[in-house]
């Protein structure tokens, strides 16, 4: 493990906290409520951790994979999920549906009528209160994404008295990381298949897109595995999972700089987020994909979620979508 920011740091602690899923991800830290909300995606399910408790509760939809979870500013129990190309509202009380948990859905918009064979992926709030959420080829090997890569879109969730999806950038390959500088000027993206971070301009909440450049490249600085989920932290520093990599890594923005790489005991890391009381525990996703039950149960990380405390840095909670 290598730490250029406090040589004396101790090693962080890596723990398993909530068993295997297929394909884990969009971790959200929900500040009111004090729970991590996660979802499954090839396991159609949204899922949620009390770390006051320790239980782990989800509901399984099933049908269409299901990729972002965000809660609905000022309506408890209440979220935005994607399911497929569509958009829906959720009601959720948080408990088990087989334990008699209160679960309601409603389509609120869709994308890519003609594609048939795109979804939703990775997705998050804007500091505006707005919905970011982009497409990606689903059901095929990575290799034959990045060979025919720009089948999907970066869309922004206008809502109103009816929901629609604008689209703000074409021919992704397979859409995924987000977040915004603390000055809010900047906006930083991942499309996996290009293995690497790149940033866009702001002018107020109007995005440029003209302004795309690259700020860490994943060939260049030789390090394993695909660009995934992401997050932002206090001092303005991002935290990267590497799918395919085992491990999470921070870097600089501005320098371009690798400041140290988090080894996590699975090998397809998808995602991260701050959350905790304190906001200094480092929340990651992993997958399980092509796994038998067997396989999962004789290595129970691999699609675990997972807990990392003592890196020294905090971030944010999870922002509400304003509605």
């Amino acid at each position: 493990m290598r730490f250029s920011k406090v040589q004396t740091m101790s090693s962080p602690k890596v723990e398993r906290i909530a068993p295997s899923c297929i394909l884990g991800e969009g971790p959200h830290w929900d500040e009111k409520t004090q729970k991590l909300y996660y979802i499954d995606i090839d396991g159609a399910a949204v899922l949620r951790h009390d770390p006051k408790t320790g239980k782990n509760s989800k509901v399984v939809f099933g049908g269409s994979t299901i990729s972002l979870i965000v809660p609905v500013e000022g309506k408890p129990d209440t979220f935005l999920i994607s399911r497929g190309k569509e958009v829906h509202l959720l009601h959720w009380d948080g408990e088990d549906k087989h334990e008699g948990g209160n679960v309601t859905l409603r389509a609120l918009t869709s994308v890519e009528k003609d594609l048939h064979s795109n979804r939703f992926n990775d997705g998050k709030v804007d500091p505006w209160g707005r919905l970011w959420a982009g497409t990606m080829p689903m059901g095929e090997p990575f290799e034959k994404t990045s060979s025919t890569p720009g089948r999907g879109n970066l869309y922004l969730l206008n809502s109103g008295d009816t929901c629609t999806m604008e689209t703000k950038l074409t021919s992704v390959g397979i859409a995924n990381g987000l977040d915004w500088s603390l000055d809010r000027k900047t906006m930083y993206y991942i499309d996996s298949i290009l293995l690497r971070v790149d940033a866009f301009d702001m002018d107020g909440s109007n995005f440029k897109p003209e302004t795309r450049r690259t700020i860490f490249d994943f060939k260049k600085k030789n390090i394993k595995g695909v660009p995934d989920g992401m997050t932002i932290d206090t001092e303005g520093k991002l935290w990267v999972a590497c799918f395919n990599g085992s491990q999470v890594i921070r870097i600089d923005p501005e320098s371009g700089e690798l400041l140290c790489s988090i080894p996590i005991p699975s090998l397809m890391t998808t995602s991260v987020a701050f959350g905790g009381p304190n906001m200094d525990i480092l929340y990651v996703t992993s997958a399980s994909l092509e796994m038998t039950d067997e396989q999962r149960k004789a290595d129970p990380n691999q699609g675990a979620l997972f807990k990392v405390t003592g890196t020294g840095c905090k971030g944010f909670p999870g922002r509400a979508v304003k509605m």
